[in-house]
């Protein structure tokens, strides 16, 4: 049996002093500056954070060691406005590939030089079926 589960729904909007591409870039193409280190899912600590920009691609954690821990996948790519991703992390902050939070983030132009991205609210958790469940 598939359950799906409501949650809560998110919603987060930052304001920043960027044109749509410049911003769009900095948070899909440079995690590893933004992204808390001590926010791991992996075993080893964080050396980078990554996201591989395209349909399919991978939010990826890379440990020192070289280990990679997948958090989600990529299954809407529309830049410089849009991405979705399926973010497999469950409440103990470890991956875990029953989980299914899709994650909408949203990039809208204020001007030419101004951005407001963010989650609109579109998260829902759709957990998988187990054997024998």
């Amino acid at each position: 049996m598939t359950e799906s589960s409501a949650i809560a729904l998110v919603r987060k909007t930052v304001h920043v002093k960027a044109p749509i591409d410049h911003a769009f870039e900095v948070f899909t193409g440079g995690l590893t500056r933004w992204w808390p280190y001590d926010h791991g899912i992996g075993k080893k600590p964080i050396q980078k954070v990554l996201m591989e920009p395209r349909l399919g691609g991978r939010w990826l954690e890379i440990a020192e060691d070289g280990t990679e821990t997948s958090a989600a996948t990529i299954i809407v790519w529309e830049p410089p406005h849009r991405f979705v991703m399926l973010w497999q992390v469950n409440a103990q902050w470890k991956p875990d590939v029953t989980m299914k939070s899709e994650v909408d983030v949203r990039f809208v132009a204020d001007g030419s030089e101004a951005t407001n991205f963010g989650i609109p609210g579109a998260a829902s958790v759709r957990p998988c079926a187990r054997d024998g469940a």
